[in-house]
């Protein structure tokens, strides 16, 4: 009997519903609950900021759609409270979230996978906004039990806070493209499968495939049915060239660890494997 292989990589952030926010409900999907039925994750600026990699002041240029819940909002950035200097930043965030020309504070985090087709810079909570009037007021979330004058006030205390190492390093580096040598040496399974289902529920995360394994070149999936994420551009009925590590949970690298069968790249590989038996 085939066994069928559960990827066991089910991480947040990697499929739409939780990669606009990281406040979800038991099952995953955002909270839609009212704000009196809340537990509020943050009740502080410090608390928001102690979590937070990157702290902008910035206004909204331009919002454009990525799916079906979320967009990229690009964020003219006029002052990095905490993290590298940069001009712009691309957020992904829900739609309609943010309002075009609005300046805000915004508390951020970047999270990174191999399935993602680029890093996402995300929301540190879905309240992690705070909204700069024209007249330099800010308005903080209720639940917040403080007050500043104007947004320069809050820009300082901001500044004043340490950033833990553990949000200084909360993205893991990711190999977009290795060599050949490095894509086989890396890879615990390499194999030729059809993919017979797939779903993809986000423009820029993960997909769920089922693939039908025919040709094995590393480890012992020969025949074999597997159930694991894969990166975004496949398609159900074609047959692809498969290299995984960590069992089958991960990919070498981002961009060249899945090819087609019949491709120029794909043909050179596989007559690259048969070599090594």
């Amino acid at each position: 009997m085939k066994k069928t292989y559960i990827s066991l990589l089910l991480v947040s952030l990697l499929l739409c519903s939780s990669a606009c926010s990281s406040k979800v409900s038991s099952d995953g999907a955002p909270s839609n609950a009212p704000a009196s039925q809340l537990d509020y994750a943050y009740t502080s600026v410090e608390q928001l900021a102690g979590e937070s990699a990157l702290i902008i002041l910035g206004t909204v240029e331009v919002e454009t759609i990525a799916d079906a819940s979320c967009s990229f909002y690009t964020i003219k950035v006029e002052k990095i409270l905490r993290g590298a200097e940069r001009s712009d930043i691309k957020l992904y965030a829900f739609s309609g979230l943010l309002t075009q020309d609005a300046r805000y504070m915004l508390f951020l985090q970047t999270r990174d996978s191999v399935f993602y087709t680029e890093p996402l810079i995300l929301l540190t909570d879905s309240e992690s906004l705070i909204e700069v009037s024209a007249d330099e007021n800010v308005s903080l979330p209720k639940q917040y039990d403080e007050s500043y004058s104007s947004v320069e006030e809050l820009c300082n205390m901001v500044r004043s806070l340490p950033a833990p190492e553990t949000v200084a390093a909360s993205t893991e580096a990711i190999l977009d493209i290795v060599s050949d040598t490095e894509l086989i040496g890396k890879s615990d399974n390499i194999f030729a499968g059809k993919i017979t289902e797939l779903t993809y529920n986000s423009a820029v995360g993960a997909g769920s495939a089922i693939i039908s394994i025919t040709v094995c070149y590393k480890g012992n999936l020969e025949g074999e049915t597997a159930t694991c994420l894969v990166p975004q551009g496949l398609l159900a009925g074609e047959t692809y060239l498969f290299f995984r590590c960590d069992g089958i949970e991960s990919m070498p690298s981002r961009s060249n660890s899945v090819f087609m069968i019949d491709s120029e790249e794909g043909r050179a590989l596989i007559e690259q494997l048969k070599k090594l038996g």
